[in-house]
């Protein structure tokens, strides 16, 4: 809920025009806040409020970054540039990332917008057991290509290298990362899943770190409840995205090309 400190107020209702969900209302020139009901503590509120004279007690309000014009952020270039020099990595060695590294691109990924503002994601950091999980999802894919699958022959090619030996779904990343999301207390899970996607890959680059994620693995890993079973996945869960995360030792001399964009101005 939204804790307005009317004794700091100072009644300029910048709080009152952010609210979208009209939440916050005047009352003896003072703001106040009405909507227990509605409010989705997205923190605009707080976030605009030049007295700083509003919190919550849903979050910790100590997280809260001033704006500085010496705090540094991405030039544009800077951002671009990071996008377009992403890879898709699939060549890992075996140095595993610092767990303190893992949690702070995970950390900035809190920040990824969600729908509602309802904040339903939850990860799974795999590193002592990424072979027994691999395993299972290629044996798990190798039996979803008997049934005549569109990827039939993609998952049958999987299941045949692991049994040589071979990672195909993670290659032999160090890390890997499940991103679940929960349809009970999400609207979208799985677009807001997509989104924190994004910001922990750009997050990577800049630990450098590579990343892949993994679909196949998606469909493995809906298709075996065991295998849910055995990773804690509870009720309603469900697995957003896998991605494989560690260092590489791959050069990259230039970024690779893309289609043209493509957009309609209407």
């Amino acid at each position: 809920m939204i804790i307005i400190n009317r004794e700091k107020c100072i009644g300029c209702q910048v709080c009152v025009e952010e609210c979208s969900l009209f939440c916050i209302h005047m009352e003896n020139g003072k703001a106040l806040f009405k909507g227990e009901k509605r409010c989705i503590t997205c923190g605009h509120c707080m976030a605009r409020c030049p007295e700083n004279a509003i919190e919550t007690d849903r979050y910790d309000n100590s997280e809260a970054v001033e704006w500085s014009k010496s705090l540094e952020l991405a030039t544009t270039e800077g951002l671009f540039n990071r996008m377009r020099f992403r890879r898709s990595i699939r060549s890992y060695n075996k140095k595993l990332p610092d767990k303190a590294v893992i949690r702070h691109i995970l950390d900035g990924a809190r920040f990824a917008g969600t729908g509602g503002n309802r904040q339903a994601l939850r990860y799974i950091v795999i590193t002592d057991r990424t072979g027994q999980v691999i395993q299972r999802a290629a044996i798990t894919l190798g039996q979803l290509a008997k049934n005549g699958s569109f990827y039939a022959s993609a998952f049958k090619r999987i299941c045949h290298e692991m049994e040589k030996g071979r990672d195909e779904l993670f290659y032999n990343a160090p890390v890997i990362l499940l991103i679940i999301g929960n349809k009970k207390k999400g609207f979208h899970v799985r677009k807001d899943g997509g989104l924190a996607t994004a910001y922990i890959q750009l997050l990577c680059e800049t630990e450098g770190l590579a990343s892949c994620v993994n679909g196949f693995f998606c469909d493995a890993f809906e298709a075996d409840e065991e295998l849910r079973s055995e990773l804690g996945i509870q009720e309603g869960e469900c697995l957003v995205n896998a991605m494989g995360i560690g260092y590489t030792d791959v050069a990259y001399l230039r970024s690779a090309p893309r289609k043209q964009l493509d957009v309609i101005w209407l």
